[in-house]
């Protein structure tokens, strides 16, 4: 894999570095409303989403598993009442259909998908466009998200878009404990690394080695490529922070390019890098 920084995207991107992510609120705004109407862990929660807000999810059982418990029921509320009070397509961080990049990636698994049965996981689905992509492309997918609402938002999706090659399902299991070790072909992960705590991130490596069958390969598509920061989610991501994850869990990056600007989603150009791994064999 070419030794590819997040300093070529940041040396590009000066302009994004000054521009406040979509969704944002003018800061006197927010410290009016969270001053107001919120509670002290309420407004820290709705806060960070607002950078914007992807998809947050549940934090792995570990160590810890009351404070990831607890941690993960607050998370799952402020993400289900966001998705219940009727967020459409094209709000906030649902970008109405899927990444041109996600599309390259499935088009070069065409024939695979067509000679035999393959499986693909997308978590953190939201209203499910990458799950429905991958099921078009004769995959038997399976989006996860922790919002029921989301979950729901998704099937309606899937159900509105005709035949499709393979199978699209979604659940609102927690990726962490996901009890289907060695089951996927293909893993897409994009906006839940930046959306989970950082202190999951290890966990999230781990379980992507525990999921992916011996040789599979698992997509990141990285983002937001900013400098680092404390806000989030979405929280800052670098190249070498997921290298980082991946390579002590034995992934081999086959390739790892700047996604260009006619790929990306509105205000997402130049924050973007697409890289493929190879999972380990064992």
């Amino acid at each position: 894999c070419k030794a590819y920084t997040s300093k070529h995207i940041n040396d590009s991107a000066d302009s994004h570095r000054q521009r406040r992510l979509e969704g944002c609120m003018p800061a006197a705004h927010r410290l009016i409303v969270l001053t107001v109407l919120l509670s002290h862990q309420t407004a820290r929660a709705l806060l960070v989403s607002w950078g914007p807000p992807i998809k947050a999810h549940t934090r792995c059982a570990s160590s810890s598993a009351a404070t990831a418990t607890m941690s993960s029921k607050e998370e799952q509320s402020m993400w289900e009442g966001m998705w219940a009070a009727g967020l459409k397509p094209g709000d906030r961080f649902d970008k109405s259909k899927s990444s041109q990049s996600f599309l390259d990636v499935l088009a070069s698994w065409q024939d695979t998908a067509k000679a035999k049965k393959v499986r693909a996981l997308i978590p953190g689905c939201g209203r499910g466009y990458d799950v429905v992509e991958a099921a078009r492309f004769n995959f038997d997918a399976l989006g996860l998200d922790i919002s029921p609402t989301a979950v729901q938002a998704a099937q309606a999706y899937r159900d509105s878009q005709g035949e499709l090659g393979g199978r699209a399902e979604f659940s609102t299991t927690d990726f962490f404990t996901l009890p289907e070790p060695g089951a996927f072909d293909l893993v897409f992960d994009y906006t839940f690394l930046c959306a989970i705590d950082p202190s999951t991130r290890s966990a999230w490596a781990e379980t992507h080695k525990r999921l992916i069958k011996p040789g599979g390969e698992l997509v990141t598509l990285i983002y937001p490529i900013r400098p680092k920061d404390d806000n989030g989610p979405p929280y800052a991501m670098d190249t070498e922070l997921v290298r980082g994850l991946l390579e002590p869990q034995g992934f081999v990056c086959e390739s790892m390019v700047p996604v260009p600007h006619a790929k990306s989603h509105p205000g997402r150009e130049g924050m973007e890098v697409l890289a493929r791994w190879r999972a380990p064999m064992q």
